[in-house]
């Protein structure tokens, strides 16, 4: 559906309604997905003023009561709009998945004589399609009614994998694609073992059907589609990466030419012109559906690359989807009162949100997810003005990462690691480290982060230090590995930076520490520095870059500008 409002500021706007934002009937029941000039944004109808329907497509309803709905009056009241499906589009999307499981072969027709059944369902999801709204159903099975006494784990690339791969084709200068496997799960492995479903009445039949394929729904379809790809991308010559087996490479001489990184059925690959040919290879294999390049969304983040093959991520979308928990009179008054039940749902789901866009593209909001997340049992109203607060940053702050073309010949590791003592709740102190690949002409692109409270209780500052330390020293070497994997980098020692001069000076003596449970991980720190592991410098507190993952109020403006600009100052 196509519809036109106005905004805030008075601006006339025109869009294309996709899908809900919330649950109908609950608080967030007039909150949509549309798309303005090819951008997902989410909106709140109901705050919209002069809205109006512009374009309804044939034999489109709006699934309400529309009593006082004329068709051909565009002026539609904000109450009936609230879902919009097209019932032959969704007829029509039902018979191709049913015609998708008989041309993959996916099950066999039987007689019913009792066998034990799991009942399917219909999953239908709005989309867009060559810029125009459709209509995609999908059958799934219950997985939860099959007993499970089989392996269901499958590998998919890790959020450092991803950020390496993207440096990696950035730096090589390679074209950045996608792929999108057409009903992927009904194109894996044949089942291995004996699993009867009971058809949809679509399907118009009396007989069951005995599964040949792992479809979607059941506990391991995730498992057969990963093993299929591993197998095809194996016959093609790929290496799978020994740390990250949703990565896999393809060498010739020595060095690396294509790239195939694998997040369940979603694919991004790039590479060298003759690696084309091992893509169209691959293509031949399977049905694809749509190709993109250069810019498109992979697994809910926009990917763009520049004209100098850098690449752009954000979240922008998703950012502006978020809402802040509504507190009214009463709430405001009473910041100190202990939130009831309800309250506290409310606060643990925009924390999960906020977790996961601090976890992709915004490390800086890190430290005050995870220290509001460590009051949620005594959570007060204050805590919930708190996130409300960082959810107004987010959307009033859009940032993104840019992953620079760096210079292939001078790629190193930095780590940048720093803790604050018992700044949390229970003598709880907060550690934080951002792990970069960066180059001699200062160029960077961030690979790894993490904000967390310290396992346990740290004694002092040095404590908290040291722990801090020893965790990002860890992450950093896992990713100088996995650099070294890609022929990103040889090895050379990993440059860790602290802005705490007792921890420095510490480890480059050989003295004992007073903490004896913290001796194990200063003699870790200390061979690490011994055999050329790392190379442990200090910094002063104003160049550190890991300073905002770890307390409050730290300035964010360095490693946003690091992270959005591709550069850094060490």
């Amino acid at each position: 559906m196509h519809i036109e409002f106005t905004s805030n500021d008075g601006l006339p706007i025109k869009a294309i309604v996709i899908s809900r934002g919330g649950k109908k009937g609950g608080k967030n029941q007039h909150r949509w997905n549309i798309m303005i000039d090819d951008q997902p944004h989410c909106i709140n109808l109901e705050e919209a003023t002069h809205l109006k329907i512009l374009k309804l497509q044939a034999q489109q309803t709006l699934t309400t009561k529309l009593d006082e709905w004329i068709p051909g009056n565009e002026n539609v009241p904000l109450g009936f709009i609230l879902t919009v499906q097209s019932v032959e589009e969704t007829k029509a999307a039902k018979e191709t998945e049913l015609q998708h499981w008989q041309t993959q072969n996916v099950y066999t027709e039987e007689d019913d004589d009792g066998q034990k059944c799991i009942s399917l369902r219909w999953v239908i999801q709005p989309k867009i399609k060559e810029g125009l709204p459709s209509v995609k159903a999908r059958l799934c099975a219950r997985g939860f009614e099959e007993e499970n006494d089989f392996r269901t784990d499958s590998p998919t690339c890790t959020r450092e994998g991803i950020r390496l791969a993207l440096s990696l084709i950035a730096t090589k200068g390679w074209d950045l694609n996608s792929i999108d496997v057409k009903s992927a799960f009904l194109q894996g492995n044949e089942l291995d073992r004996t699993v009867y479903v009971r058809p949809p009445k679509e399907a118009s039949t009396n007989k069951v059907w005995k599964l040949n394929k792992c479809v979607y729904g059941l506990s391991d379809a995730n498992r057969y589609w990963y093993l299929k790809v591993r197998e095809e991308l194996l016959k093609l010559g790929a290496q799978p990466s020994q740390l990250d087996q949703g990565i896999f490479y393809w060498s010739h001489n020595g060095e690396i030419i294509g790239i195939v990184v694998c997040f369940v059925d979603d694919i991004i690959w790039a590479g060298e012109k003759e690696f084309e040919k091992i893509i169209e290879k691959l293509k031949s294999s399977f049905q694809i559906g749509s190709e993109s390049s250069k810019a498109f969304r992979y697994i809910g983040i926009n990917l763009k690359q520049n004209t100098d093959n850098s690449i752009r991520v954000d979240q922008t979308g998703y950012t502006q989807c978020l809402k802040q928990i509504p507190l009214d009179r009463e709430q405001i008054l009473h910041p100190n009162r202990k939130l009831n039940s309800m309250e506290k749902s409310q606060l643990r789901g925009i924390l999960g949100q906020l977790n996961w866009l601090a976890g992709i593209s915004r490390p800086e909001i890190s430290f005050y997810t995870c220290a509001i997340s460590t009051k949620i049992t005594d959570a007060t109203i204050a805590d919930i003005k708190a996130a409300n607060k960082v959810v107004k940053f987010c959307q009033s702050n859009e940032s993104s990462i840019h992953f620079p073309r760096l210079d292939k010949d001078s790629i190193s590791v930095k780590v940048f690691s720093d803790a604050s003592f018992n700044n949390l709740p229970n003598g709880g102190s907060q550690g934080g480290h951002i792990v970069f690949l960066t180059d001699k002409n200062n160029n960077s692109a961030p690979i790894a982060w993490n904000s967390s409270r310290i396992k346990r209780v740290a004694k002092s500052t040095l404590a908290a230090e040291t722990l801090a330390l020893s965790q990002g020293c860890d992450n950093a070497i896992y990713i100088s590995q996995l650099a070294a994997e890609a022929k990103l980098i040889n090895k050379a020692p990993i440059k860790a930076f602290t802005d705490n001069q007792s921890l420095f000076d510490a480890v480059h003596t050989t003295h004992l520490i007073a903490d004896r449970q913290l001796r194990v991980h200063m003699s870790s720190i200390r061979e690490m520095q011994n055999n050329n592991e790392i190379e442990l410098a200090w910094i002063s507190k104003d160049d550190q870059m890991a300073d905002v993952l770890t307390k409050k109020g730290a300035s964010q403006m360095q490693l946003m500008q690091a992270l959005q600009d591709g550069l850094h100052l060490q």
